[in-house]
């Protein structure tokens, strides 16, 4: 049985087809630490309540380190529309935090909650690693992502974020072997110490994949050949080449709208 599809502890997983779901995890309700998934529903805010203000220029927020290239460009001012590329291509944190100063903290948390996202909780910027060692994380969990994934899958803009998921550069877990180009994969990945997630969508023709993948494994090789077996098993399922009953499903309840 895969490591995602057992009883591994501290591990969640959820699979639809966009209607449906076809893999519940039992810890589908359980809190993780968010890491970098926090800025998927950031984006989706960003397209629901400033999508007319995509063109509007913010100055770079205070650079931080970790992912991404704005603290070493030579500009300082950049529109959301490319806070909200870098944000997601890139993991750029630098540019993640020029949004939240721009939204504010308090309002993004008040858009999950009155989405029903109750495990999704925004109490730091990216990198405050001072504010995170007093006890202040981003939290979430599957169930949660997989709310969120539904929502811009459903959403008007869908094909602009999708597009945007798309072409995320860090590849290296579900997306690493899935080189068919027929296969669009569009997704946000998550990594802070043992935490390891990908969250997304994948499609070939009509056919739909939404998953969400969360971890806080102790083993990094175990957890990412994982990751990367579990992205052919998406492969063979959205491609028709494996049944989804194969998935030993708990699919008695639909994903969350």
């Amino acid at each position: 049985m895969h490591m995602f599809m057992g009883n591994e502890p501290r591990k969640a997983v959820i699979i639809s087809d966009g209607t449906r779901c076809l893999y519940d995890d039992e810890q589908r309700d359980t809190l993780f630490p968010s890491a970098s998934l926090i800025k998927l529903p950031i984006m989706l805010y960003v397209y629901e309540h400033l999508y007319d203000a995509l063109d509007q220029k913010l100055a770079l927020d205070s650079p931080v380190e970790g992912s991404g290239p704005s603290p070493y460009l030579s500009h300082q001012y950049y529109t959301i529309h490319d806070l909200v590329t870098l944000m997601i291509i890139a993991s750029d944190n630098t540019a993640t935090n020029t949004i939240i100063e721009y939204i504010g903290l308090d309002t993004l948390n008040h858009y999950f909650m009155e989405n029903h996202w109750s495990a999704t909780i925004l109490n730091r910027k990216m990198m405050d690693i001072e504010r995170r060692l007093a006890g202040f994380d981003n939290m979430t969990s599957a169930a949660d992502m997989m709310a969120i994934v539904t929502a811009i899958y459903r959403h008007q803009h869908f094909e602009d974020m999708f597009t945007m998921m798309k072409r995320q550069q860090l590849k290296e877990k579900i997306r690493l072997y899935i080189v068919d180009s027929n296969i669009e994969t569009g997704s946000k990945s998550g990594e802070f110490d043992q935490t390891r997630h990908e969250v997304g969508i994948m499609r070939y023709d009509s056919n739909i994949l939404l998953f969400a993948c969360l971890t806080d494994h102790p083993d990094p090789i175990k957890t990412h050949q994982a990751f990367h077996s579990f992205g052919l098993v998406l492969k063979d399922i959205v491609t028709g080449n494996q049944s989804p009953d194969s998935l030993q499903h708990n699919a008695s309840r639909n994903t969350r709208k």
